[in-house]
């Protein structure tokens, strides 16, 4: 099953947890300002993904990663 969660404005969290595999991944996405955020997620094969995007101009934006 899948749980997500509005901490508050700001940041949310997540977690998939899934019993037939043993198999789990938490995650959570955070406002950093009108702008710009940042993610992350860790999975029980121990991947931690971690991604930062931001708007520049109307219509663009910028975004990375990381595995």
């Amino acid at each position: 099953g899948t749980y997500t969660q509005s901490v508050n404005s700001d940041l949310d969290v997540a977690g998939s947890f899934e019993t037939s595999g043993n198999k789990f991944s938490v995650g959570a996405a955070y406002k950093l300002d009108g702008d710009s955020a940042v993610r992350g997620k860790l999975n029980s094969d121990g991947i931690l993904n971690v991604g930062y995007s931001r708007s520049t101009t109307a219509g663009s934006s910028l975004k990375a990663g990381l595995e």
